[in-house]
């Protein structure tokens, strides 16, 4: 396995993982959310006296209980309902509606272009650097040879730099290696 790939796997892993920490640890109270109940149910809650608290997001109702209890339900488009629970004492507090997508979706649709760019620059970064090895593939000429690849030995090229002529550059190593590869007749005659 390219260990390139290993590398960004292990990041995709960990970063994952601590998405899904972040996800459960935040509001723990919400999560429990309480008993979903029927609008006919909060109606009578709400003339018996029962309810202490909504919050009112859209059509979607959430409160807590006299007692302690939380619920949720689904309101119709009641334009009666805030006059019936502030007649009855319940503070309401109103919100604007909620598509209900987690913040991490919203936060990832939003960064998703630019940690794409961002890993495509640093993943075609990293490929250009591996191309040019500080040491050559073998330890010696005739270790290639033995491998199988053929030799092309290639002559210093003098590079010639104003006010250092004494001085020459030259490619890396002096030696091309070639190896050929035999096709298989049967496979091209299909």
């Amino acid at each position: 396995m390219n260990p390139n790939f290993r590398n960004f796997a292990l990041w995709v892993v960990i970063f994952l993982l601590v998405l899904a920490l972040v996800t459960l640890f935040q509001n723990p109270g919400h999560r429990g959310g309480g008993s979903e109940i029927a609008y006919s149910q909060l109606l009578n809650d709400a003339d018996a006296g029962k309810i202490q608290s909504v919050v009112i997001s859209g059509q979607d109702v959430s409160g807590t209980y006299v007692g302690g209890g939380n619920f949720t339900s689904y309101a119709p488009n009641d334009p009666s309902l805030v006059s019936k629970l502030q007649g009855k004492g319940v503070q309401i507090t109103a919100r604007p509606p909620s598509d209900n997508t987690p913040w991490f979706i919203q936060l990832l649709v939003s960064w998703l272009p630019i940690l794409v760019f961002i890993g495509a620059w640093i993943f075609l970064s990293r490929q250009m650097q591996s191309g040019d090895q500080s040491e050559p593939p073998y330890r010696s000429v005739l270790d290639a040879m033995r491998d199988g690849w053929f030799v092309l030995q290639v002559p210093t090229l003098p590079y010639f730099v104003a006010g250092r002529e004494h001085e020459t550059g030259h490619l890396p190593y002096e030696y091309v290696l070639e190896r050929t590869v035999t096709l298989d007749d049967n496979r091209n005659a299909a």
